[in-house]
């Protein structure tokens, strides 16, 4: 019997959270189901495109076409989510991000039929209330699905009562193999060209980024960055940019899901957040060579090996940074060494083979087989 499933996601935006679920798609997580997707509004819309070519049209929802989230629109979802239940016959539910994780787990309650499962992207939540409230709604919750190991370890221990809950590492990330868009240049570029990828908001942290380039400015170092994005800091960031008299040299790129084919442009990708889970974009960075700074952070700490596979910040700010760049623009060796590694770590832990063990695990634990 064909397992009827929904993906509840709150909107059809260009985020990590979101693009993964194209992911999932692609790597056959929802093989031999009846997939439905559930949106709460569209968002920016940028995966809808991308979604409605996976899926037939009668099998993406979405209840608001606004770009932002409000009140009304969650006490419309929280009425509308079970009667979409009911009429796609649905049998699993997995609730991606904390909105939807609030409507599905409130439902879970009452319509026990109906196996939930969490999908968790970040080691914290973006409102403090969130975490509470989710802990006290979270019985009915039957597994766990993790972006990363550190994600899992977090949730578990803060936000969920059953501390035996079933729990998968399901990165939603898979390496290319034969990935040439970057090569190490000699010399560099003039300006040094860095790049950033992610939505543009607090904890992306990209104001360190134009710290950075203004600190090199002042030492008689060019360098641009390119930011490739959409969000709610963007205007901030441009104001910022004149402020620090930089905005020459801070590119605003817009949403670009295939941002990494352009790295061959860069020197140097950096990514200063403030917390993540898995940080899809600095993963599409490390696959390509291009030499990467990050904040250590989420699982960043894990897969991330300072001056093995990318230079990692030790305080991170915009003199640091500056000098970091700085560091890596008069050492080839260690370029060449950062390259090297990242290409062949993230081949052998976001590989072919690492993507097909966590997808059975996740299937397993879903019960996906029918």
């Amino acid at each position: 019997m064909t397992r009827k499933v929904t993906y509840f996601l709150n909107s059809l935006s260009g985020g990590g959270a979101e693009n993964g679920l194209l992911t999932l798609i692609d790597s056959g997580l929802f093989r031999g189901t009846d997939l439905n997707v559930l949106a709460i509004n569209i968002g920016d819309g940028k995966i809808e495109a991308a979604l409605k070519q996976r899926l037939s049209e009668d099998k993406l929802t979405v209840m608001f076409q606004s770009p932002n989230m409000s009140v009304w629109q969650l006490l419309g979802a929280l009425i509308y989510y079970p009667y979409f239940l009911l009429k796609t016959k649905s049998v699993v539910a997995i609730l991606s991000l904390e909105q939807t994780n609030l409507i599905g787990r409130f439902w879970g309650h009452l319509i026990p039929w109906v196996k939930i499962y969490s999908f968790e992207h970040n080691i914290k939540y973006s409102k403090k209330l969130y975490g509470p409230l989710l802990k006290l709604l979270s019985l009915p919750v039957k597994g766990i699905l993790c972006d990363s190991k550190r994600t899992e370890e977090a949730v578990r221990q803060q936000w969920f009562i059953n501390k035996d809950i079933s729990s998968v590492v399901m990165p939603l990330f898979k390496a290319h193999t034969n990935n040439d868009a970057y090569k190490l240049r000699q010399p560099l570029s003039e300006p040094l060209r860095l790049a950033c990828a992610g939505r543009l908001t607090a904890q992306k942290n990209q104001q360190i980024i134009l710290q950075a380039v203004a600190s090199l400015k002042s030492k008689g170092v060019k360098a641009s960055v390119t930011l490739f994005g959409e969000g709610p800091d963007q205007e901030m960031l441009k104001s910022m940019a004149e402020k620090l008299a930089i905005s020459d040299q801070v590119i605003f790129a817009g949403y670009d899901p295939k941002w990494s084919e352009r790295v061959g442009n860069f020197d140097f990708y950096v990514q200063p957040s403030l917390y993540e889970g898995l940080c899809i974009t600095l993963l599409e960075a490390m696959q390509t060579g291009i030499p990467c700074i990050a904040s250590p952070v989420g699982e960043i700490i894990v897969y991330g090996k300072h001056n093995e596979n990318m230079y990692l910040l030790e305080h991170v700010d915009g003199s640091e940074l500056s000098e970091a760049i700085e560091k890596l623009a008069a050492n080839r060796d260690l370029c060449i060494r950062l390259s090297k590694n990242a290409k062949m770590d993230m081949q052998r832990d976001y590989g072919e083979n690492a993507m097909k063990s966590a997808l059975n695990q996740s299937r397993n634990m879903m019960q996906l087989e029918g």
